[in-house]
């Protein structure tokens, strides 16, 4: 591992962290839209350079880039000319803060979180700890794989997160299968998505993930209602953006509560569905799904809320938020009910929108 010598930077680290600089100027002064096989190709040079030097989280966010960039290329229709620049920029962000940390002496040993590592390491946290969900959603890669991933937030405000994945060759490509996907490694991550629990055994990670270990034990404890998402929560979408701008990345995570909505418009040639959300002074923010088949429960659940009487709509949404080409956007995780609602044989206060079904609750 690349460590940081008294008075600068190990070498190593400063070649990488200079040929990003020096690559992200070409590109932008280029433009994404001119972006060849050949930037392509240099990115992936530049990744492994990173690497070699211990930046594996800025390796893994220029690897995202190249992927977004190729999609782009290939004219693929959830990715655009906004996408492409959101992967560039979160790259920009990420070696911003870690050539300040690098520049104060903090070598890639010494700040996993920020630095990450090529192999996740999970360490043992004593005692006991309650943490509730905050949200749930489930994924696809183009490299494979099928999962989901659950946030979870302390009773100290500390955020957690636990997420499973399987090879979608085996499993398919509708996360909801691995809900009660449990193995010999430990619980099921359907487990762990509704409420509140009471974690032992506890394993973590640097940057806040939780391991489902053989060793976990869960047990359910008190729900402390929608003030758990008082963190989050942003009143209007003026709030949002000041969510987003306060976010070490280009999107912020919020609670937010519509004043109105809209229909859900599916646009099959951009392979976009949108939904257009009005805060309190009637501006707007568009949900986003894209059209793919594993968003198909999403899409559906979406258009179901829409179609609910007034009195059975959720009290509002925990998401991600961000600046796109079209103006403010969202991506609905969760849906937050402030009367319980029957989910999968459960009384519960919250319906993760990409994993249940808003037809199959139990009112």
């Amino acid at each position: 591992m690349a460590r940081v010598a008294a008075g600068g930077m190990d070498d190593a680290v400063a070649a990488a962290l200079t040929a990003v600089d020096r690559l992200l100027g070409r590109l932008a002064w280029a433009g994404l839209e001119r972006a060849s096989a050949d930037s392509r190709a240099e990115l992936t040079a530049v990744a492994q350079t990173a690497h070699a030097a211990g930046l594996i989280r800025l390796e893994r966010e220029i690897a995202a880039l190249v992927t977004e960039i190729e999609r782009y290329a290939e004219r693929d229709p959830l990715s655009n000319a906004a996408t492409t620049a959101r992967a560039l920029h979160r790259v920009w962000a990420l070696h911003r803060r870690s050539r300040t940390a690098v520049d104060a002496g903090v070598a890639p040993g010494d700040d996993v979180a920020l630095f990450g590592e090529a192999r996740r390491t999970y360490r043992e946290v004593v005692g006991v700890h309650e943490v509730t969900v905050l949200a749930a959603w489930g994924w696809v890669t183009d490299s494979g794989f099928v999962g989901v991933t659950v946030r979870l937030v302390g009773a100290g405000g500390q955020e957690r997160e636990v997420s499973t994945a399987r090879p979608s060759e085996w499993f398919g490509k509708d996360p909801a299968a691995l809900l009660s996907a449990g193995s010999a490694e430990g619980p099921a991550i359907g487990e762990l998505l509704h409420g509140s629990f009471s974690l032992a055994n506890v394993k973590a990670s640097a940057d806040g993930r939780l391991s489902l270990h053989r060793a976990l034990q869960v047990a359910p404890a008190a729900w402390p209602g929608a003030v758990a998402f008082a963190p989050w929560r942003a009143g209007d979408w003026a709030a949002v953006l000041d969510r987003i701008s306060a976010s070490e990345d280009v999107r912020g995570e919020v609670w937010v509560s519509p004043a109105a909505w809209g229909t859900v418009e599916v646009d099959e040639r951009s392979g976009v569905a949108r939904w257009v959300l009005r805060d309190g002074t009637g501006a707007a923010m568009t949900a986003i799904v894209g059209v793919r088949p594993e968003n198909n429960r999403w899409i559906d659940n979406l258009q179901a809320l829409v179609a609910l009487p007034i009195e059975r709509r959720p009290s509002g949404f925990f998401g991600r938020a961000w600046v796109g080409a079209g103006g403010l956007c969202f991506e609905p995780w969760t849906a937050l009910w402030e009367r319980e609602i029957g989910v999968r044989r459960q009384r519960v206060h919250e319906l993760h929108l990409s994993l249940e079904s808003v037809a199959r609750v139990a009112w």
